[in-house]
């Protein structure tokens, strides 16, 4: 079964530390140069949210625990045994703040 996530930040207690752009498997985190958070840090963001995978790397890194990660599990296409295609599993929150 494959994994899909949804990833929230706390902007506002991000360090820029980056941290959890080093750990995110998918390398989908930067941080953001456009803006700056009311600690004066360039806070992360994701640059695809459709292609998280909700491994919970990035939050699991987070010292200031501002990541939270939900994750959906996906079956993938295909039959199976009893002939099932593609279901959504309940989402599942992972780390939070």
């Amino acid at each position: 079964m494959a994994t899909q996530g949804t990833v929230t930040f706390n902007r506002d207690i991000c360090k820029g530390c980056g941290l959890c752009v080093t750990a995110c498997a998918t390398h989908l985190l930067v941080l953001d140069e456009s803006e700056i958070n009311r600690k004066g840090y360039h806070p992360v963001m994701i640059i695809d949210p459709a292609r998280c995978n909700g491994c919970a790397n990035c939050a699991l890194m987070c010292p200031d625990q501002g990541i939270t990660v939900t994750q959906d599990r996906i079956a993938c296409e295909g039959v199976g045994r009893e002939g099932a295609a593609r279901e959504r599993g309940a989402g599942r929150q992972l780390v939070h703040v």
